[in-house]
């Protein structure tokens, strides 16, 4: 979740696009395992709202898939 996070506020772009690489390529490792799709839900919950905001903003205009499992948890 971090790794969303931060590719929202990198300034430098070529990070950004690192960051946001990574994010998207172990969630997607992460969410085909079942135990490891409920904790990534469960972390997500825990944390604060604006955080949360943030990493949907960035998630729903990537990688759809995950935005509607972690929309849906809310």
């Amino acid at each position: 979740m971090m790794k969303f996070l931060l590719s929202k506020k990198r300034k430098n772009t070529t990070k950004a696009k690192k960051d946001l690489y990574t994010a998207i390529e172990l969630s997607q490792y992460l969410i085909n395992i079942e135990r490891e799709k409920e904790k990534f839900k469960y972390y997500f919950s825990k944390m604060p709202n604006k955080w949360k905001k943030e990493c949907l903003e960035v998630i729903k205009a990537e990688y759809n898939t995950l935005y509607s499992i972690l929309s849906k948890s809310e």
